[in-house]
């Protein structure tokens, strides 16, 4: 709701007072401006175009009920009018008819469009689009930080060679002075290689018949250890 009152449309004072309380003063307003108010003017008109008078009075006596029922105070006068104007079949003065049924039809008009204005609810406010990299952070907890340092400890046809890697953010992180980290820091320590399930024997008579190439197939199944 606007929650915006026009006493000139609605006395809510006067409507509230003739109920238990304001929420079901609320409840009747409400049936009033989806059914009833549209309702009566449909069979207003419909009565008038087919000159059936005793139902424009019939009509306007009902609209002039509910109308006041609500503190809808000028549709009631107004419904009102028309009523006693059709008192007589056929009313004695068909002008007085016609400039009494305009004046009720644009009253009725004005007070659908300020009920619906009424009860319409706010829109709300669109959300922000969330960016790719947002969505991995909903909760606002930094992203892990990774440092890489690890050791190979490959063997290769003629021994043993260790080989040591680092990268470039690794040594960043070294040079510069130490300070408190708002993230979490996860180090890579070191590669283990696979356990190899082959024993001497077989692979001497493996390499001789060019069957595998063991050295490769075990360089493949590398992992990290991370601390």
């Amino acid at each position: 709701m606007n929650n915006h009152k026009d006493d000139r449309m609605i006395d809510f004072n006067y409507g509230i007072s003739r109920f238990v309380d304001e929420k079901m003063f609320m409840q009747f307003l409400k049936r009033f401006e989806a059914k009833d108010l549209n309702n009566s003017l449909n069979d207003i008109q419909s009565a008038y175009n087919s000159q059936n008078w005793p139902e424009l009075k019939r009509s306007s006596h009902s609209l002039k009920g509910s109308s006041g029922y609500v503190g809808a105070l000028i549709c009631q006068k107004l419904s009102e009018n028309l009523q006693n104007l059709c008192a007589e079949n056929p009313p004695k003065n068909l002008e007085e008819v016609d400039q009494a049924l305009k004046k009720l039809i644009a009253h009725i008009n004005e007070l659908q469009s300020y009920l619906t204005n009424y009860f319409k609810k706010p829109s709300e406010p669109a959300k922000p689009e969330k960016n790719i990299s947002d969505k991995g952070n909903e909760d606002n907890k930094p992203s892990p930080k990774i440092i890489t340092t690890f050791h190979n400890d490959n063997k290769n046809s003629k021994g043993e060679e260790e080989k040591q890697a680092s990268v470039e953010e690794s040594h960043k992180a070294e040079e510069e002075p130490q300070k408190e980290l708002d993230s979490p820091v996860f180090v890579v320590k070191r590669m283990v290689p696979p356990s190899c399930k082959i024993n001497e024997n077989d692979k001497n008579t493996l390499e001789a018949e060019n069957e595998i190439d063991l050295y490769d197939e075990i360089n493949k199944q590398w992992r990290c250890e991370i601390i």
